[in-house]
């Protein structure tokens, strides 16, 4: 995964352990591989059925590549890189939190 993220994150672990930010939550790409047909299942809340997945999810924290980038522009990139890097794959996003105190 962290190949389609490319410049837009650090892929490895910064030596200082990096710095936390109190109410801050970097935007992710989050990928699922499929494993498998769905088996049928019903929800708790709604009662309805659906087709559930096997599968492995992975998440990776993203920045923006250059200063005029948008941050869903840059997910729509990465998210082109993953899917065609096999099948059975779905990638979601989730926005970057930024919650002050």
């Amino acid at each position: 995964m962290s190949a389609a993220i490319g410049t837009r994150a650090q892929t490895t672990a910064p030596t200082d352990g990096g710095q936390r930010i109190p109410g801050f939550s970097p935007a992710k790409a989050v990928l699922f591989v499929r494993t498998g047909n769905g088996t049928v299942a019903t929800s708790e809340i709604t009662g309805l059925q659906y087709l559930k997945y096997a599968g492995n999810s992975y998440s990776h924290p993203f920045g923006r590549g250059t200063s005029t980038a948008l941050e869903y522009e840059e997910f729509n990139e990465i998210k082109g890189a993953l899917l065609s890097s096999g099948g059975n794959r779905r990638v979601s996003y989730k926005p970057e939190v930024f919650k002050q105190r």
